[in-house]
């Protein structure tokens, strides 16, 4: 498996497939190259490249000290880390982002003018109105045990990283499972004894990344009109209710954006249907050449 090292010495593992303009692909929490397994096999005429975001799966995390992950810079360091691999696969790409990666794309296309269009599936941007919300970004809700109190003040991604350093990283999960993603207790606690929970408690260091990107950049509109590139904001129809809205007012932000909607799907992509919906955006970069 290939790796490219980004500028603090971490090593990135990400795949190519296929041939043609590259298309990096960048997933949500807790998923990595895997996300896009079925994805890849829908995509012709690109360079589809799926990789493995810093501190998960085959990548590492050089910024760790004494086994935390430090919060200061998060952002930065995974901007850097999108950098290192556009430059490796040839010096441009389209980003396609599937929910908190989609905000990490928008922020590449933000600082780096080698981005050349974005797919956006779900981003979760909280422009969207707080009481179709939920808990979904905000404390409370989430499980910490005897100590909560103690926490209760603590910043999001300080929290999840105080927790990973002293070996809690199954609570570090389920925190970030209630309070950041928002959902019910009894859906954490169904997760929490599925097979998928180990690695999930494996790659738990990647959450202080999404809560970082999160807490710095909740919302789109302050940055929206920056945006220059070709960019599709894709939702499933059947969706939570937060996250259509949140499409809904991301596609509205940002100039020149096409909303678009996929029928039978819900957070959970439908590789067949997502596809074409990155050639139809892919025709739009190439009609901006």
């Amino acid at each position: 498996m290939p790796h490219v090292t980004s500028p603090d010495g971490t090593p990135l593992a990400y795949e190519i497939h296929g041939s043609g303009p590259p298309v990096v692909l960048v997933a949500g929490a807790l998923g990595g190259r895997d996300t896009w397994s079925d994805l890849v096999r829908h995509l012709d005429g690109v360079t589809a490249v799926p990789y493995d975001r810093r501190a998960r799966g085959h990548s590492g995390d050089s910024s760790v000290r004494d086994g935390r992950v430090p919060v200061a810079g998060a952002v930065d360091r995974e901007l850097a880390d999108l950098s290192a691999l556009i430059t490796e696969v040839g010096g441009q790409a389209t980003l396609v982002g599937y929910s908190s990666g989609s905000q990490l794309t928008v922020l590449a296309a933000l600082a780096d003018p080698r981005v050349r269009g974005l797919v956006l599936y779900e981003p979760p941007f909280s422009d969207a109105d707080e009481h179709e919300r939920g808990t979904s970004g905000v404390r409370g809700g989430g499980d910490m045990g005897p100590d909560a109190d103690e926490h209760e003040h603590t910043p999001m991604p300080d929290l999840l990283a105080d927790l990973i350093a002293r070996r809690r990283r199954d609570d570090a999960v389920r925190v970030f499972l209630a309070e950041v993603v928002g959902l019910p207790a009894e859906m954490v606690a169904g997760i929490a004894g599925s097979p998928d929970f180990p690695a999930m408690t494996r790659d738990a260091g990647s959450l202080v990344y999404d809560a970082a990107l999160q807490a710095a950049h909740p919302t789109v509109t302050p940055m929206a009109n920056r945006i220059r590139v070709p960019t599709a904001v894709v939702r499933g129809r059947d969706t939570w209710p937060f996250l259509r809205t949140a499409a809904e007012a991301t596609a509205g932000a940002i100039p020149g954006a096409e909303l678009r909607v996929i029928d039978g799907a819900d957070h959970g992509m439908v590789p067949e249907a997502f596809a074409p919906e990155v050639d139809h955006l892919l025709g739009r970069v190439r009609e901006a050449s």
